[in-house]
């Protein structure tokens, strides 16, 4: 019985044996797994400090040393409301592990890291047998800016078009804008008023164009001139020339005229009333529209409108057209 019994012991310790290394090689497994999930998978328990356990982009996101740590004070650091709300959440949550799911989606879904690091975080309901939340963060700082980059194209593109469709009224603008600043540079009579009230209008019609750097260079030129009116009132003459020689403002436009004709290949500055775009540059703009706005955007169908001539105006062209013809050739016509 002895034999046995030590026989069936051994038994006993090498099963355990396997069984522990079969637990450490799954562990193990897993463990490889969180690491290359490119996510931070960690354990918060019930006074909200950090587990030991933790994936490799836990310690990428924030540094060695974060076991131990409360989960609000790495998260929110200097911002002590949102601290405050996330440990009145978690509380919630452990207290009433059945509804967890309910107090846990009350948290911050995204979070911009102090680095600049932009995260978004999922929170697991709570474990009621190890008394914990897991919390997985990821990583999504590249698809932001790519959607950002994105954003910024289609705007940009949205303003060369509207630009370009509204060439006429944007040159007539631009040539009121200069022409007030040339007068109030020269006219000893043009007073503060008259000037601040002018600038506001003009800054307000700029910025519906989408000419930012001409619209701010105008704000900061209105705010100069409200300086000069607090302290020396409705002043005129030199303390307006002095202001108004501060700002580049030619400088400026020339920088936003640079940068369309960069995006549609077209120096909308210099279109005049009468305007001849070259058709294969339309077409480029068009396909760049395209790939970022998709066949059926708006942008696309006014830049198509554009290379077309309206047909009723093409037509309106012709009776000017055969009677310049019929002097040329001494011919009479009878007259359309």
């Amino acid at each position: 019985h002895w034999e046995n019994y030590i026989k069936a012991t051994d038994k006993i310790k090498n099963f355990n044996k396997e069984l522990t290394k079969e637990v450490e090689e799954k562990t193990r497994d897993i463990r490889v797994l969180l690491d290359n999930s490119g996510q931070g998978f960690m354990t918060i328990h019930r006074d909200m400090t950090i587990g030991e356990e933790m994936s490799s982009e836990c310690e990428r996101l924030f540094g060695n040393g974060i076991a131990g740590v409360k989960i609000n004070d790495l998260l929110y650091p200097s911002d002590e409301s949102e601290r405050e709300f996330m440990a009145d959440v978690l509380a919630q949550a452990f207290n009433e592990p059945t509804k967890s799911h309910v107090y846990l989606d009350l948290l911050t879904k995204e979070k911009v890291l102090e680095d600049g690091t932009f995260i978004t975080l999922e929170y697991k309901n709570v474990d009621t047998i190890k008394d914990e939340v897991i919390l997985i963060m990821t990583d999504k700082t590249d698809l932001r800016d790519a959607k950002d980059r994105m954003t910024e194209e289609r705007n940009k593109f949205r303003w060369a078009v509207n630009a370009l469709t509204h060439h006429e009224e944007l040159n007539g603008l631009v040539d009121e804008f200069f022409a007030l600043v040339d007068q109030c540079r020269d006219d000893q009579q043009c007073h503060l008023e008259h000037l601040l009230l002018r600038l506001h209008t003009f800054k307000g019609t700029f910025a519906q164009f989408g000419f930012k750097r001409l619209t701010n260079s105008i704000h900061d030129a209105e705010s100069y001139v409200e300086s000069i009116k607090e302290h020396y009132g409705d002043a005129s003459g030199p303390r307006l020339k002095d202001a108004l020689n501060y700002f580049d403002f030619k400088g400026v436009l020339q920088k936003e005229f640079d940068e369309l004709r960069n995006i549609c290949g077209m120096d909308i500055m210099n279109l005049g009333q009468s305007v001849q775009i070259d058709y294969q540059k339309l077409i480029n703009l068009e396909q760049k529209i395209v790939a970022v706005e998709g066949e059926n955007s708006p942008l696309v169908k006014e830049v198509r409108r554009l290379r077309f001539t309206d047909f009723k105006k093409f037509l309106s062209l012709i009776p000017e057209y055969m009677q310049d013809l019929s002097v040329r050739l001494e011919k009479q016509i009878q007259p359309v």
